[in-house]
């Protein structure tokens, strides 16, 4: 499948990488149901200082419809690399295509490149892509990141060929309809309609690195929130820990360091969240790795599927526009 390596050209510019790297357990306990065993989640970050380039140009979208199963809050769907069909995970967080290594990788064909995870450091690579098929739409000559993702399929109990990011949607509106468990790459366009409804709620955001990033509240009650579509829970950076409200769960989470973590999970103050954050839960964590080096770009936490699946979703790159419709199963806002 992947028939080429090269080394990996450094950057001085921070590039951060979100959704293909932290594995949260099921062990997760809430405190008013200690002991309940629930779905085994995915969640966290990757970020490195480096990536491949690729001289190519993204087709924009044709509006074909890819059909997935939302499996451990995961957008999963079926894909065409260099011919062989795999399960990949679509990842708004990430900033390049991540396709899995499975260990092959030999000395002298790394990158050397080094990401960072939740617990540790993590060896990624420079893979070539000749072919990929995505939503009646092939992609070719793509440079990936490469990383072996065997944890990944051993938590989720299922083959995982790699994550889509930010490079292969970066022309389009990704709409994704948590419903019908289906999304499509849209041409951007002014006023988008979805089944011939306006959306409910428009927020404007800002690029930081790859990570589309939306900014809630004003002055000292401001979050800087990135969503991330490669996480089924929501995140918190831990300097906001005065802003929670007492703890809801811990929650066991792993990285792909395979270092264990137990997260605190719980809620903003009510005086701290917007109508939009009102019921949402954040677990607290170290995103350091996170931060850009300007400070009007810092990130203050992550919104995942916890968030994102009570909508249909419409994240337009052209425009740096979110969409969100509200669906019949969605709470009230």
């Amino acid at each position: 499948m992947l028939n080429h390596r090269k080394y990996c050209r450094l950057s001085g510019v921070f590039l951060a990488l979100i959704g293909c790297c932290l594995l949260l357990a099921s062990s997760g306990a809430r405190a008013q149901d200690a002991g309940r065993v629930g779905e085994s989640s995915v969640a966290g970050f990757l970020s490195t200082s480096a990536v491949a380039e690729t001289e190519w140009v993204t087709p924009a979208g044709n509006g074909a419809v890819q059909r997935f199963t939302f499996q451990n809050q995961l957008i999963c769907f079926e894909a065409v690399v260099d011919d062989r069909v795999g399960t990949f995970i679509l990842d708004t967080g990430s900033p390049r295509m991540l396709v899995n290594t499975y260990g092959d990788t030999q000395v002298g064909e790394s990158s050397n490149n080094e990401g960072v995870a939740a617990g540790g450091q993590v060896n990624l690579s420079d893979e070539f892509v000749s072919s990929f098929k995505l939503s009646g739409q092939e992609f070719k000559k793509v440079w990936a990141l490469g990383l072996d993702l065997r944890p990944l399929e051993t938590r989720l109990r299922d083959s995982i060929a790699g994550f889509v990011g930010h490079d292969l949607l970066q022309n389009n509106e990704v709409r994704i309809d948590y419903v019908r468990n289906q999304f499509a790459l849209l041409p951007s366009v002014r006023q988008p309609q979805h089944e011939g409804r306006q959306p409910t709620f428009t927020l404007p955001f800002q690029l930081v690195g790859h990570l589309p990033v939306i900014t809630f509240g004003r002055g000292k009650q401001r979050l800087r929130l990135a969503l991330d579509t490669g996480a089924s829970i929501n995140i918190m950076d831990d300097t906001h820990k005065d802003r929670m409200s007492s703890i809801t769960a811990v929650v066991d989470v792993q990285g792909l360091d395979g270092q264990p973590l137990l997260l605190n999970q719980s809620r903003l103050f009510t005086s701290q969240s917007t109508p939009l954050l009102a019921q949402e839960e954040f677990v607290t964590m170290d995103l350091s790795s996170l931060q850009p080096a300007a400070n009007n770009q810092r990130i203050d936490g992550l919104l995942g599927s916890d968030f994102l699946a009570k909508f249909v979703v419409g994240i337009d790159y052209r425009r740096n526009r979110l969409y969100l419709w509200t669906t019949p199963n969605s709470t009230s806002k």
